[in-house]
């Protein structure tokens, strides 16, 4: 067993942010794929490969045989699974002999939080007692919709490889239940002894486990009418959070307002109006109806005294109002 003593990467060897790609700057949480053999700015969460080897387990104490990553040609991005289940590289010291290898590598901060954001990951490796004795080649992580994604960098010494353990699960049925102008409610399936966190418009808001039976009901407040909105949920245990679960869910649109409307001075041809003889009307539009009254705007002091009707399909229109009993 070889092991370099000490490897130090400073993170400047990954550079966060826009990535060129066949002389272009690929977007934001974009990077320089190959695709069928041509080089693109793509999304990761959509191009990967598979990396689905139960011996990367956190619980396997199974050396044998041993593995290396740095035999393995790495290149573009990788979703972890054991089994049918997804997983994630450890965010915690992993002690050394696991993962099916000498010095198992886990990253030494979080996983992103943002969805779909790119972000740079130091990497450490457990030998001779302590947890970062082996410092590896820094990695890249993004979080798509549900699961990670790394873009993984080949670790200079043997024997080293990548430890993988399973995601916390993502809160189940994650829907909008209902909503008006001003609202949202949200509904999830529970899960027992988990608490939450929603996030939105750049907020972070806890829910505490409930208690009970049945699904788990929050209503956003607040909100703008006929507005969409784009709600992330995390279930969350001892501060490790699941990879998310997106929701977009829109408010009501509501009725249409009038606005202000024009004032008319009809003072040359005044209009008897229930009995009343006006000298001014007030005239407004929505995109389909139309307002004109004669005391005063419309929702302004008083309603009375308006006539409702289609909006006239022309700029000019004529109106005959009659009386009646």
């Amino acid at each position: 067993m070889l092991l370099p003593l000490f490897h130090l990467f400073t993170l400047s060897s990954l550079t966060e942010g826009q990535v060129l790609c066949s002389g272009v700057n690929c977007s934001s949480g974009m990077d320089c794929i190959s695709i069928n053999g041509d080089l693109q700015c793509a999304d990761p969460c959509d191009h990967y490969s598979v990396l689905n080897d139960s011996w990367r387990s956190v619980d396997n104490t199974n050396n044998n045989p041993v593995h290396c990553d740095r035999n393995i040609n790495w290149a573009g991005w990788y979703r972890f699974f054991l089994g049918q289940a997804d997983a994630r590289i450890p965010e915690k010291c992993i002690a050394e002999l696991r993962c099916g290898t000498s010095a198992p590598l886990w990253i030494t901060a979080p996983h992103p939080t943002q969805m779909y954001q790119i972000v740079t990951r130091s990497v450490c490796g457990a030998w001779s007692g302590s947890c970062c004795n082996y410092v590896s080649r820094p990695i890249q992580i993004k979080l798509c919709n549900g699961f990670y994604v790394y873009k993984l960098a080949t670790p200079t010494g043997c024997y080293t490889a990548y430890c993988a353990d399973l995601c916390f699960p993502n809160p189940e049925g994650f829907r909008a239940s209902g909503q008006t102008q001003n609202s949202i409610t949200l509904q999830w399936n529970k899960m027992d002894n988990i608490s939450f966190v929603l996030q939105f418009n750049g907020t972070e808001t806890s829910i505490s486990a409930p208690t009970g039976v049945g699904p788990v009901t929050y209503t956003v407040s607040s909100l703008a009418a006929g507005t969409t909105y784009t709600f992330t949920l995390y279930s969350v245990s001892d501060n490790i959070r699941s990879p998310g679960v997106q929701l977009v869910a829109s408010t009501d649109a509501g009725a249409e307002v009038f606005t202000i409307a024009t004032k008319f001075n009809i003072s040359s041809c005044p209009i008897t109006f229930y009995q009343k003889v006006y000298t001014n009307v007030y005239v407004n539009f929505t995109s389909d109806s139309l307002v004109f009254c004669f005391k005063g705007f419309y929702g302004l002091d008083t309603n009375n005294d308006c006539v409702f009707g289609p909006k006239p399909d022309s700029v000019k229109a004529t109106f005959n109002i009659t009386e009646h009993d």
